[in-house]
């Protein structure tokens, strides 16, 4: 991953080692799933056991890059530079985060549908089947709806 945007750390000829903001965001992009939807002006996090996009806070993105630093400090030991990391740098790099769109492999979901709390398959236009074992399909987000499972299937 970090052949594209160089290494997290960038050491320069005399030595001083400065944060690559670029390879951290897309890092941490990468490694959390965490894209920014520009559309609802917020973060979300693919979420692969419901197999959708969920909203978080912008301060769990910042949780998230504090840690990755954290372990990238230690991989390539430089903890100095990381011990020097403030609030406002971790918003920086939300901030870099921000045109980074992760990519997913998506499959064909046609006649399925995402509700709120499960995917739902339309079948004859009528009848509707929980599919639970599609969770791994990904969808980009879930609607307001929820299934609730009647005899004749339902949706509220």
């Amino acid at each position: 991953m970090f052949n594209q945007y160089r290494m997290p750390f960038l050491v320069n000829e005399k030595g001083k080692v400065a944060l690559n903001d670029r390879a951290v965001a897309v890092k941490c992009a990468t490694k959390h799933l965490v894209k920014y939807n520009p559309g609802s002006k917020s973060y979300e996090r693919y979420d692969g056991e419901r197999g959708l996009w969920v909203l978080i806070h912008e301060i769990e993105v910042m949780r998230m890059l504090d840690n990755l630093l954290v372990e990238l400090a230690e991989t390539y030991g430089h903890q100095e530079v990381v011990k020097r990391i403030t609030a406002a740098k971790l918003g920086s790099l939300c901030r870099m985060l921000k045109p980074h769109d992760v990519k997913l492999k998506s499959e064909n979901t046609a006649g399925l549908e995402h509700v709120r709390n499960k995917v739902v398959a339309l079948v004859n236009r009528k009848m509707l089947h929980t599919i639970r074992a599609l969770r791994h399909l990904r969808i980009p987000r879930a609607s307001l709806v929820k299934f609730v499972a009647t005899n004749a299937g339902g949706l509220q």
